[in-house]
């Protein structure tokens, strides 16, 4: 039979666990039993389903906590006909016991404190949302001004290599004027009159 701690059976139904142990204190007291590990309650599921039963009952025919759990009980342990029969004092229905007020307030306290860590949890993660965008945004800045520089120092490298082909066609340009000025001179020349050149070269 698998067993649950308090903390772990107040999260399934829902309250305190404060309210919890106000509750099996009283259902020890008209008679139920708990299983208990070095003094400390340990819940079974039929525990939980009946408890939840009492929550049902107190929540759509009023009266108390106490009297529901009491109903419920003397229900399990006797049967509905003496459940049924249960003596229940009509003046005390609707006043709120120092029971009732401490379960309320168990319950009210966790409820508050939910809720102010539920907001809290709410604006941690807007703030760590905010952050990581905004790192996001500074390491895409840091990406484009990187590649924006590998860009700038391409081009310079391009701009580098096109002044110097510019150089090499000119410089080209001038040794081909030259060959064509020579090549042209050679046609003109006779055999003597090349040999004289050459020999002043």
């Amino acid at each position: 039979m698998e067993f649950i701690t308090t903390k772990g059976a107040s999260e399934i139904l829902n309250i305190s666990t404060a309210s919890l142990r106000s509750y099996a204190q009283h259902m020890e007291y008209i008679g139920y039993k708990f299983r208990k590990e070095n003094n400390a309650r340990q819940f079974t599921k039929h525990d939980i389903e009946i408890i939840q039963e009492a929550m049902e009952l107190f929540k759509y025919q009023g009266g108390t906590m106490k009297g529901s759990l009491q109903y419920v009980i003397t229900k399990e342990i006797k049967g509905e006909e003496a459940a049924d029969n249960l003596e229940i004092n009509n003046e005390n229905q609707n006043e709120t016991s120092p029971f009732e007020l401490e379960i309320f307030k168990n319950d009210l306290l966790q409820n508050i404190n939910s809720k102010i860590n539920s907001d809290l949890d709410y604006h941690i993660n807007k703030v760590i949302e905010v952050v990581q965008k905004q790192n996001q945004s500074i390491d895409s800045m840091d990406d484009l001004k990187s590649e924006i520089e590998n860009l700038k120092n391409t081009n310079k490298s391009l701009e580098q290599k096109l002044s110097d082909l510019k150089t090499m066609y000119s410089e080209l340009e001038n040794e081909n004027a030259e060959l064509r000025f020579y090549l042209t001179k050679f046609k003109s020349m006779g055999l003597f009159e090349f040999r004289k050149w050459k020999k002043e070269q």
